[in-house]
C-alpha cells in the first residue's frame, strides 16, 4: 500500500466527536419517540387518528432510523485513528489488545442495559385494558429465553423475530460487535496490501452479499454498515495518511462538500415528507454514508488548523450541553427504549384528555431518559471508561485532593456559566463566578466558553489573560500549582496537568497555540514572550527507559520538569521530553523533538533535534549605543544590524531558512520598537496570497490578531486605506473613524500612526504603531518611512512576486521611491 504515513503523536484530541454522539443519540430517542407517536395514537385517542398538525411537527424525527449509520461511520473514524497515526500503521498491542479493549468498552453497559430492560419489563406488565406504546410493543412480542440467550450471545440481530425483542437499539449493538471481528481480520489486512478504496469495496460486498445471494436476508440487520465503517476508516485515511499523488482537499472544498451532502440529505426528506416523490431508503442510507465521513473530515482539518472558533458547526457540536450529551450518548442510546412505557404509564395517570396526554409524553420520556442515562452512565459505564485507560491516561489520572464539595462548585459554575457566549456578556459573568473559585483571577481576564478547571483554588490567572474554548485546567494533586501571568493567551483545546506535586507556570504574554498539552511532574515553566504553536506535547513526566543505567553503574535520578526560558517560539507539533532547557530565544523548528538541552539564541530542528545555528538577538535595553542618537536613529540602526543577520543566515542556511526563524527576526525588531518608542501596538499587516486582503503578520502589543489570522480588507479600515492610498495615514482620535478589527477597536487606544511598506515599487504591507496617549505626530510618520522601507526588505520573502496591494501611476510611484508622499491626517 502505498500511503504517506505521518508520525503517531498522542496529543490529539477531538472533542466535537463527543457533540456527534451525544446530538445522534438524542435524534434517535425522537425516532422511537414518533415511532410510539405514529403508529398507534388512536389508542390514545378513542379511535381517532392523530392530529395532521402534530404529524407535521414531527415528521422530522422519523428519518432518526437512518442516523444508526452515523454511529457505525463514527466507529470506523474512530477505530482507525490511532492506526494511521501509529509509524507502524499496526493496532496496538495487536488483535487479541484491541479486542480486549474493545469488549471492555462496550460490553459491561450492554449487559447492563439488557437487565435493565428485563428487570423493566417484569416489573412494568402491561395489562389488557392499557397500552404502553409501539416500543414496547417491539419489545415484550415474542419474548422468550431464546431470545435472552441470543441477545446474551449477541446474534439476535439474525432472527427477524428476536432483532427487536427486549430492547429494540439493542440490535445494533450487536452488528456493530461483529464488524469489530472483521476491522482487524479483512479490512486492515485490505487497506495495507490494496489500499483504502479495496477496503471500502470490500466493506460494500460483504455487507451486501447476504441481501443479494439470499434474497434479503439480513436485511434487518443492515448488514451494509461493514462499508459504513469502512468509510469511517476511509475519512482517517485520507486526513492522515492519504493515498500518494492523492489530491488532498482544503477545509474550504470539504465545508463546500459535507454542507452540500447534508442540505440534499435535508432535501430528500422532504421531498418525501410532501409526497413529491418517493425517495426509497437506500438514498438516505447512501447520503448518511458519504456525508458523515465528510463532515468528521471537515471538523478535523478545522481543528489541525486551529479554525475552531470560525465554524458555527464545530462550535455547536464542542458547546458545553452537546458535550455532556456525548459524554453518556452510549447509554441514552442503551437504556432509552425501555423507559418509553414508563413514560406513558406516567402520562396516562394523568387527569387530562388523550391529545394532551400525548404532548406531554415526549418531554417526559425525553426527561427521564436523559435522567436515567445519566445516572446507568454513572453506575454501568464510567467505571468500565476509566478502567480502560492507556498506560499514558492511566499515569496521567491520578489521584484527586479536591474535595467534594470543591469540585461540585467546579462542576456547577461550568454547567451554569460555561455555555455563555461572549455577545451575552458571557466573558464578565464568567470572570465574576470563577474569582470566587480559582486563587486568583486579574482584572480584564476573559475566559471562553467550555473552559474546565479542575482543583481551582490552586489555578492562578493573572490580569488580562486570555484563556480560549475547550481548555482544560488540571491542578489536582498535593501541592500541584498552575499560574499564568498577566496578558497570557491559552488557545483552544490547550490541556495544562500537572502531575505529583508539580507546578506549571506560563509567563507574561507567552502564547500556547491551540490544541498543545502541557503536563508531568516537578516545574514546567514557560518564559515571558514564548510562543508556542499547535498541537505542541511538553510532558515533563520521565518516560521510563529513557535513561537506562549501564551495567555496573548505579541508576542516576530520573529528570523531571521542563524550562523555556524568555522569548522562545516552538512550532508545530513539537514535542519536548522531561529534563529539558531551552536557552532564552531559541528557535524550534515544527515537528523536531527536543530530547537534549538547547542553548541560547540557537536555531534548532529534527528528531531528535539538533542546533543548526544561532542568531544575534536585539538588545535587551534599546537605551544602548550612541547617547546622543534620537529613538528612530536607535530603530534604524538596529534594523541595519536585523537585516546584515538576516543576510548571514540566508547565506548560511539558503533555501532551508525556515519561516519561523524569519517571522522570529521580525518579532525581535518589533520589539525593540516597541521598547525605544515606548508605544502600546507596532504592527505590521502583509497582503494574504491570492486574496486582496491584508493578513496581521507580526505584531506586539496585538498578539491576539496574529493568533486569530485577523484579515483587513483592501480599502477598509486604517490598514486597508493605507494601502489603498499609498500614503501614510495618522490618526490622532481613534473614536472617530473606523476601524475594521475588533481587536483593535477593543485594545483602548488614541492615536495610530500607520504607513506603506513598498518593495521594488510595490505595496506590499502596512505598518502602524498605536498609543493610548497623545504623543505621536504627523513628523513621525514621516520617520516611520524610512523604518518601512527596511522592514520591507526584512518581509521580502514572505511577499509573493505577483502582489501589489494598489496601481500606481507613475508619478506615484516617483514620489514612493523618494519618500515624498503627502500625508493624510485624521
Amino acid at each position: 500500500m502505498s500511503t504517506e504515513r505521518k508520525p503517531g503523536h498522542s496529543s490529539l484530541r477531538l472533542h466535537y466527536l463527543d457533540g456527534v454522539r451525544g446530538l445522534t443519540a438524542l435524534y434517535i430517542l425522537f425516532f422511537h419517540i414518533w415511532c410510539d407517536l405514529s403508529y398507534k395514537p388512536q389508542l390514545r385517542l378513542a379511535g381517532e387518528a392523530m392530529p395532521a398538525w402534530l404529524q407535521a411537527a414531527t415528521a422530522w424525527a422519523g428519518y432518526g432510523i437512518y442516523s444508526v449509520g452515523i454511529f457505525i461511520v463514527l466507529s470506523g473514524y474512530c477505530l482507525m485513528l490511532p492506526v494511521v497515526r501509529s509509524p507502524d500503521g499496526q493496532l496496538r498491542d495487536g488483535v487479541a489488545g484491541y479486542l480486549k479493549r474493545r469488549a471492555w468498552r462496550i460490553l459491561p453497559p450492554y449487559f447492563a442495559a439488557l437487565g435493565f430492560a428485563l428487570l423493566v419489563i417484569a416489573l412494568v406488565p402491561a395489562g389488557n385494558e392499557q397500552n404502553l406504546g409501539f416500543m414496547w410493543d417491539k419489545a415484550v412480542d415474542g419474548f422468550s429465553w431464546q431470545g435472552v440467550l441470543a441477545h446474551l450471545l449477541l446474534v439476535h440481530n439474525w432472527d427477524k423475530t428476536l432483532v427487536s425483542t427486549i430492547s429494540a437499539p439493542l440490535w445494533s449493538v450487536a452488528t456493530e460487535w461483529q464488524i469489530y471481528f472483521l476491522f482487524p481480520a479483512l479490512l486492515l489486512p485490505l487497506w495495507r496490501r490494496a489500499g483504502i478504496a479495496a477496503a471500502v469495496a470490500a466493506g460494500f460486498v460483504v455487507g451486501l452479499a447476504p441481501m443479494v445471494l439470499l434474497d434479503g436476508w439480513l436485511s434487518w440487520a443492515a448488514p451494509w454498515f461493514v462499508g459504513f465503517f469502512a468509510l469511517g476508516m476511509a475519512a482517517s485515511v485520507w486526513e492522515f495518511a492519504p493515498p500518494k499523488g492523492a489530491p488532498r482537499l482544503t477545509s474550504g472544498q470539504l465545508q463546500l462538500a459535507t454542507g452540500a451532502l447534508w442540505s440534499l440529505l435535508v432535501l430528500a426528506a422532504a421531498v418525501r415528507s410532501f409526497g413529491w416523490l418517493p425517495v426509497p431508503q437506500a438514498v438516505f442510507h447512501l447520503l448518511i454514508a458519504v456525508a458523515t465521513p465528510c463532515l468528521l473530515m471537515y471538523c478535523t482539518r478545522l481543528v489541525l488548523e486551529g479554525k475552531g472558533a470560525t465554524s458555527v458547526v464545530l462550535r455547536l457540536l464542542e458547546a458545553p450541553p452537546v458535550l455532556a450529551l456525548g459524554t453518556f450518548s452510549y447509554s441514552l442510546y442503551l437504556v432509552h427504549a425501555p423507559l418509553q412505557g414508563v413514560s406513558w404509564i406516567l402520562a396516562g395517570a394523568l387527569p387530562v384528555a388523550g391529545s394532551v396526554q400525548l404532548l406531554l409524553f415526549a418531554p417526559l420520556t425525553v426527561v427521564i431518559s436523559l435522567l436515567c442515562a445519566w445516572g446507568f452512565y454513572q453506575c454501568a459505564e464510567r467505571p468500565f471508561v476509566r478502567m480502560k485507560l492507556s498506560t499514558k491516561e492511566g499515569f496521567m489520572d491520578q489521584r484527586s485532593d479536591v474535595s467534594l464539595n470543591g469540585r461540585v462548585k467546579e462542576v456547577a459554575a461550568r454547567a451554569a456559566v460555561g455555555w455563555i457566549p461572549a455577545v451575552a456578556f458571557g466573558t464578565q459573568v464568567r470572570r465574576a463566578v470563577y474569582r470566587r473559585l480559582l486563587a486568583r483571577v486579574g482584572d480584564g481576564t476573559a475566559i471562553s466558553t467550555s473552559v474546565e478547571f479542575l482543583n481551582a483554588r490552586c489555578i492562578e490567572l493573572g490580569a488580562r489573560v486570555r484563556i480560549d474554548s475547550n481548555v482544560r485546567l488540571d491542578a489536582r494533586g498535593h501541592n500541584n500549582r498552575i499560574e499564568i501571568a498577566d496578558e497570557a493567551t491559552l488557545a483552544s483545546g490547550v490541556v495544562l496537568q500537572t502531575l505529583q506535586g508539580g507546578s506549571i507556570q506560563v509567563g507574561e504574554q507567552a502564547y500556547i497555540g491551540p490544541y498543545s498539552c502541557l503536563s508531568g511532574p516537578g516545574t514546567l515553566s514557560i518564559g515571558r514572550d514564548c510562543l508556542i504553536a499547535a498541537h505542541a506535547e511538553i510532558n515533563a513526566a520521565h518516560r521510563p527507559g529513557a535513561n537506562p543505567a549501564q551495567p555496573g553503574e548505579e541508576a542516576s535520578p530520573a529528570p523531571t520538569g521542563i524550562i523555556i526560558e524568555d522569548d522562545c517560539w516552538i512550532g508545530h507539533d513539537v514535542t519536548i521530553v522531561a529534563g529539558v532547557r531551552i536557552g532564552r530565544g531559541s528557535i524550534i523548528g515544527a515537528g523536531a523533538v527536543v530530547t537534549g538541552d538547547i542553548p541560547a539564541c540557537a536555531i534548532a530542528a529534527g528528531v531528535p533535534a539538533q542546533v543548526l545555528g544561532h542568531y544575534q538577538p536585539s538588545p535587551a535595553n534599546p537605551a544602548l549605543g550612541i547617547s546622543s542618537a534620537s529613538p528612530w536613529q536607535r530603530i534604524e540602526g538596529e534594523l541595519e544590524r536585523t537585516l546584515g543577520q538576516l543576510e548571514s543566515l540566508q547565506k548560511d542556511f539558503g533555501s532551508l531558512l525556515m519561516p519561523v526563524v524569519r517571522v522570529k527576526i521580525l518579532h525581535n525588531a518589533l520589539k525593540f520598537i516597541h521598547r525605544t518608542l515606548d508605544v502600546e501596538t507596532v504592527t505590521v499587516l502583509l497582503a494574504a496570497p491570492d486574496k486582496n486582503v491584508l493578513q496581521v503578520h507580526a505584531s506586539v502589543g496585538l498578539e491576539q490578531e496574529v493568533a486569530e489570522g485577523t484579515c483587513i480588507q483592501h480599502g477598509r479600515g486604517i490598514a486597508g486605506r493605507i494601502a489603498a492610498s499609498r500614503q501614510p495615514l495618522f490618526v490622532d482620535d481613534l473614536s472617530r473613524v473606523e476601524i475594521e478589527s475588533p481587536i483593535l477597536r477593543n485594545r483602548g487606544l488614541q492615536q495610530l500612526a500607520g504607513v506603506p511598506l513598498f518593495l521594488e515599487g510595490r505595496v506590499v504591507g502596512v505598518f502602524h504603531i498605536g498609543t493610548t496617549t497623545r504623543r505621536l505626530s504627523i513628523d513621525d510618520c514621516r520617520r516611520m518611512l524610512a523604518i518601512a522601507r527596511q522592514l520591507g526588505r526584512l518581509v521580502e520573502g514572505n511577499i509573493p512576486l505577483a502582489v501589489d496591494l494598489s496601481a500606481p501611476d507613475p508619478q506615484e510611484a516617483l514620489l514612493c521611491a523618494s519618500g515624498e508622499l503627502s500625508y493624510h491626517p485624521v
